[in-house]
């Protein structure tokens, strides 16, 4: 066994009677469908529709722990602190350590509470500890974003980087139970029901595969210009999030040239990987 270190991420306890009824209406995934020893996963949005953060919600022994990017674990409390008003519940971060794991096969025994992903039941455990040292193997972050990647997903870490200019069903958080479609109101609801109801999404990103290349193709200071995507006949189809070390590709695909099988970067061609997100996504694509 091993498990992915989540050093990118922290956790923030939400305590309180009124800590359930305090969220609810301030994220898009369901309360009421959280229970002991679950999770659930969601996101907080802007009024205008757009992802503040993803974060991972735990309830364990009757209370409530946020896994949220570190790097907006301070906007994140600034936000509920503002919003809390009379609401009986209080927010602070926590000691406990992020990790993640394929399997729970022998788990360590400082690992404090574990959860089944709440994406999909492929992905494994989410896990948390008192203790950042354990005595198992551990890979490290940019492991678990290539993990994800397998499965056509894309890790919080490659959300925070795209969220000013795409939607999150154009990131789709709504195939992988991030958006409840029954639940009350909440913030940047009339957005998300708008683009689900009238099917304005207008790209979604996909797990694309190489054909032959075996280079890598971009780096991190590559111009936007060449992560422009391209179909077959040289038509432009999207744009690149994400090359993995296996020289597969996450990109944001048109709506228009969702059904083309070829496309290309850089005079190297791809075509549609059947990952776990393709299977959710083919009836869209009917």
């Amino acid at each position: 066994m091993y498990l992915y270190s989540l050093t990118s991420q922290e956790i923030i306890k939400v305590s309180g009677e009124g800590r359930k009824d305090f969220l609810q209406p301030l994220v898009t995934c369901d309360l009421l469908q959280l229970s002991n020893g679950s999770a659930l996963y969601g996101a907080f949005l802007t009024p205008q529709g757009k992802i503040r953060t993803t974060f991972f919600l735990f309830e364990a022994k009757n209370e409530l722990f946020l896994e949220v990017p570190k790097s907006q674990i301070e906007n994140i409390l600034k936000y509920l602190s503002k919003l809390k008003l009379r609401h009986k519940v209080n927010f602070a971060k926590s000691s406990l350590k992020a990790f993640a794991s394929p399997s729970l096969e022998k788990l360590s025994p400082k690992i404090k509470f574990s959860f089944k992903d709440p994406r999909a039941t492929e992905l494994g455990w989410k896990l948390l500890s008192e203790d950042s040292h354990l005595s198992v193997a551990q890979k490290d972050e940019a492991s678990y974003t290539e993990y994800l990647a397998k499965f056509g997903i894309l890790s919080d870490t490659l959300i925070l980087q795209h969220r000013n200019t795409n939607y999150p069903s154009e990131m789709n958080l709504d195939l992988f139970h991030a958006i409840a479609w029954n639940k009350g109101c909440y913030v940047g609801q009339e957005v998300v029901a708008r683009f689900h109801h009238r099917n304005l999404t207008k790209k979604r990103s996909f797990l694309l595969t190489s054909l032959q290349q075996k280079e890598t193709l971009l780096t991190e200071d590559s111009d936007p210009t060449d992560r422009t995507l391209f179909t077959k006949e040289g038509k432009v189809a999207g744009s690149v999030i994400y090359e993995t070390s296996s020289t597969s590709l996450l990109a944001f695909v048109l709506k228009t040239c969702w059904n083309e099988k070829i496309f290309q970067l850089k005079g190297e061609f791809f075509e549609k990987k059947n990952c776990l997100s393709y299977q959710k996504l083919k009836n869209i694509l009917k």
